[in-house]
């Protein structure tokens, strides 16, 4: 018979009485008996008192506290009897058998302080949570958020003796509680089981609290951080500290995050075949996987350092840079192989000649056999050729993706559109001149960034083919990739670099793609506009080239890499335009399209007589409008033609500005109240108009009252609400980003945003359709436009 009490279920209280009866009842309904029920109130208000004094039950003990959280909390650790704490909040629902299993856990694993379990929501969402529960939970485990719910907890009462709940982490409390266990040497496992049901309301702390939860939660993390790093940061060199002068020419940086063994593996690398000829600097970041690294470092003679909090790829890369004491550097994984002498001697010759220039050196695709460490050629890899961003029209810009195309075999190098395989050099002079990866979170999208910018500032990419590095791909990383930094960075650099039309179309596609985090991210990036705005600034006084010849140069490569695309006879499409001229005058299936082909096509092969043809159609669309006898929609009325004669206007490829025809559609356009407009459609809808204002406030002046602006405001406003249409989404935003930034906003129209050409078309020509926006018009002209 048991003589010791053996359990106190503690519970603090706080207005609790619309659910603390369902709560107190399953406490007392335990399949296990020998516990006390530990109540504070916590200076409630309601009648939640009266309700635990309605029980005569004498397991229950209730006291009373001014309300004060954490002083409650301390309050049952104090006044708790048991071997054993278990804890538990007024509005959850203990399951029948939680106490009898954790207790047998706890008393068959006197080694495990603290034990946690499983839960089923309640409330406004019935989820059922397992947590990890195969192993005692590492401080890794901890770095990165609370892995342990805090209400299904039972805690070996001796093993917590000398701790307490502290003021300053209301909110995340509980996860400070696990800080100061594992510094502790306490021991910390959850079970798979089922232990409560977690009630989920919008009243709950963690929604109303929820800033000041985070808040708190990142000022623990970073004790995490710390407490997961205090080994290696032995190993260090404090950063307070300069490097020591080097008369080398060429750092190699090298940063990782749970590397393991593959970081000494590529700086052995890189000693075999070029010895002592660079400086080695080893950014470990944040690491919390236990590895010695400094340790197996130390032969090397390299300069390690240390982040004692979790910097990211970018800015781990920049802080390199910024240490390194010699002219060039070359950028690497922690997962590199090397096979020449000739690299670091090639890489610097190539920058001694030109400083303004990214060079990026050959990848070989290389896999690691898990049983035997050894690392293979992948047999079914593609030679590659730097790299280019598609800009593929279901893809968040800037994508990014192997050139598979040689343009020089002949020669040792040649320029490419971007550098991608994380072996990339440069000045430091220059890398430092551009802002480096300033601005980018944890991972994602730096080699696109930086070649992003090293063409519009007027340098170039450069790739080196007689240098081969090995880099090992894996299916996963040593380390959690947060899909919301990838975002966040593919947004952050469209909002830096791209005109306000492309930015626009990133936020919508990463909208479609994942709604939930793409809305926080643009909340976010809206935040950091003066930020943004600042570095802009500079920008605009360092970049030589505009971003739409940039753009243009990586279509050129989309249109090398893929191979799959029909070719087609475009003089006789010419042809048949000639011979073939519709009599309806819109965008979709008339002749404002064949304009914008012709036009596009003629820039292309540079052909005059093509623009004649265009000229002698936009007279006739010009009279068609005047007569102010079309409908205002966008496939086949004054909205599309206005679009797409601005599109020219805005590409250059009209001489004069187009008053004559603009006016007369504003005029007509601005008679029509979108409150009477029930029809939300692109093609023959609202959002037709939404376009054409898109691309028309970008001019300048536009004579609308300022009232029916508004007006077409809240009518965007309410289309992003109800529609999924990527389209319309698209042009709402667009336009009301537009409204909300009128300064600054370079206009650069997309076709892309709209265009419904199919992929693929028939071998017989006569089931062709001769459109622009679902037929071979606006097929071809996506292989020469963006």
């Amino acid at each position: 018979m048991e003589t010791q009490l053996q359990i106190s279920v503690c519970i603090p209280m706080y207005n609790s009485s619309p659910y603390l009866r369902e709560c107190i009842d399953s406490v007392l309904n335990q399949t296990y008996e020998n516990f006390e029920l530990l109540i504070v109130d916590d200076g409630s208000s309601d009648n939640s008192t009266d309700i635990i004094k309605s029980y005569q039950d004498s397991r229950i003990r209730l006291f009373k506290n001014k309300h004060n959280f954490i002083e409650s909390l301390n309050l049952l650790l104090t006044e708790a009897k048991g071997k054993y704490i278990a804890r538990m909040d007024a509005d959850d629902i203990m399951m029948p058998d939680r106490l009898k299993l954790q207790l047998a856990f706890m008393e068959s694993h006197p080694n495990i302080d603290i034990l946690g379990g499983g839960i089923q929501c309640i409330g406004d969402n019935n989820d059922i949570i397992i947590p990890y529960y195969k192993d005692v939970m590492p401080i890794a485990m901890f770095t990165e958020g609370n892995p342990i719910a805090n209400p299904t907890t039972m805690m070996r009462r001796s093993s917590i003796s000398n701790m307490k709940y502290y003021k300053q982490f209301i909110y995340a409390e509980d996860y400070h509680f696990w800080y100061q266990a594992l510094k502790n040497g306490l021991k910390i496992m959850n079970i798979k089981n089922i232990v409560i049901k977690y009630r989920v309301t919008p009243t709950q702390v963690s929604n109303i609290q929820h800033n000041r939860q985070i808040k708190a939660a990142k000022l623990v993390m970073k004790k995490f951080s710390w407490l997961a790093t205090e080994k290696e940061a032995k190993y260090s060199i404090p950063l307070q500290s300069a490097l020591p002068l080097s008369k080398k020419k060429l750092s190699v940086i090298i940063t990782f995050l749970n590397e393991g063994e593959e970081v000494e593996c590529t700086v052995k690398s890189i000693r075999q075949t070029i010895g002592d000829k660079v400086e080695i600097i080893v950014i470990n970041d944040c690491s919390n996987d236990n590895y010695p690294y400094g340790e197996t470092l130390l032969p090397y003679h390299i300069h390690y350092i240390v982040n004692r909090e979790r910097m990211g790829v970018g800015a781990s890369r920049d802080l390199g840079v910024k240490l390194c004491q010699t002219p060039y550097f070359i950028l690497l994984d922690a997962h590199m192989r090397f096979y020449e002498k000739i690299w670091a001697g090639r890489i610097i010759e190539e920058l001694e000649k030109n400083e303004k220039q990214l060079i990026c050196c050959q990848t070989r695709f290389l896999s690691k056999d898990k049983n035997t460490g050894k690392t293979e050629i992948i047999k079914e890899s593609p030679r590659t050729f730097g790299a280019y961003i598609p800009f593929n029209k279901n893809s968040i810009w800037p994508d990014i993706d192997w050139n598979l195309k040689e343009q020089k075999p002949k020669q040792k190098k040649e320029n490419i559109p971007a550098v991608l395989g994380a072996c990339y050099a440069a000045s430091k002079q220059y890398w430092q001149y551009l802002k480096g990866l300033e601005g980018l979170k944890m991972y994602g999208s730096d080699e696109a960034f930086i070649s992003l910018k090293v063409w519009l500032e007027g340098g170039k990419c450069l790739l080196l083919k007689d240098v081969e590095i090995g880099h090992i791909y894996r299916q996963i990383a040593p380390y959690s990739i947060i899909n919301k930094d990838i975002i966040y960075n593919q947004l952050f650099i469209a909002k830096l670099l791209f005109p306000i039309s492309v930015y626009c179309k990133t936020a919508i596609t990463a909208i479609q793609k994942n709604q939930i985090l793409a809305l926080q991210v643009i909340k976010e990036i809206n935040h950091q506009n003066a930020k943004i705005n600042e570095i802009k600034k500079y920008f605009k006084t360092i970049f030589t080239r505009n971003i739409k010849e940039i753009f243009q140069y990586h279509k050129t490569y989309y249109k090398y890499n893929n191979k799959n695309q029909p070719q087609y006879d475009l003089k006789e499409i010419t042809l048949y335009l000639k011979n073939n001229i519709p009599n309806d005058n819109g965008i979709f299936e008339g002749k404002t399209g064949y304009i914008l082909w012709l036009c596009i096509y003629a820039r292309t092969i540079q052909e005059s007589t093509l623009e004649d043809f265009a000229v002698t159609l936009y007279r006739q669309v010009e009279s068609a409008v005047e007569k102010q006898q079309l409908p205002w929609n966008f496939g086949y009325g004054l909205s599309g033609i206005g679009w797409g004669i601005l599109y020219l206007w805005f590409n250059k490829m009209l001489d004069n500005y187009p008053d004559t025809i603009i006016s007369s559609i504003d005029e007509q356009l601005k008679c029509i109240d979108p409150i009477h407009i029930h029809n939300s459609s692109f093609q023959t809808g609202a959002v037709g108009i939404i376009a054409y204002l898109s691309l028309r406030l970008s001019v300048g002046l536009i004579n609308w009252p300022t009232e029916l602006l508004k007006k077409w405001e809240q009518k965007a406003k309410d289309i992003i609400e109800k529609t999924t249409d990527s389209t319309c989404l698209y042009f709402s935003f667009l336009f009301l980003t537009i409204r909300k930034e009128a300064e600054g906003c370079e206009p650069m129209p997309l076709l892309n945003s709209w265009l419904n050409s199919p992929t693929h078309f028939p071998l017989k020509k006569e089931y062709w359709k001769y459109t622009l926006y679902d037929g071979i018009l606006g097929h071809t002209i996506q292989t020469i436009t963006y």
